[in-house]
């Protein structure tokens, strides 16, 4: 068995950045904002009807 075939490989990196959207990109955008999204995401999980 070569080191390669372990196969309990773990990643442990995660991208916490975020990178806002040019002013013209977010006025012609359906949802116009990080906020507007995190209020869309709250409801769907909350009424997925």
């Amino acid at each position: 068995m070569s080191k390669l075939d372990n196969k309990n490989i773990e990643s442990h990196l995660k991208e916490k950045r975020v990178f806002k959207p040019s002013t013209d990109f977010a006025k012609r955008a359906r949802i116009k904002s990080l906020d507007q999204y995190r209020r869309m995401y709250r409801e769907s999980i909350s009424r997925p009807d």
